[in-house]
């Protein structure tokens, strides 16, 4: 959990909120329609960050949160 909130800490310095989603691994039906719903919206702020930091803005920020632990 450390690193979870390692990493919303440097999102917060950054000007970005995260949120986790955590589920079972049951992949149930329900399982299943969660995890693509999560996927989609991933997508687009994946892209946002993308725009917004540059193409290698997760290497960056991994680094970042590796140093804040």
């Amino acid at each position: 959990m450390r690193g979870v909130r390692s990493s919303e800490d440097v999102a917060k310095k950054w000007g970005f909120t995260i949120h986790y989603e955590f589920g079972s691994c049951g992949m149930t039906d329900a399982d299943r329609k969660i995890a693509n719903e999560c996927y989609q919206k991933s997508k687009v702020g994946l892209k946002c960050l993308a725009d917004r930091f540059g193409a290698n803005w997760r290497e960056r920020f991994d680094e970042q949160v590796r140093n804040e632990r």
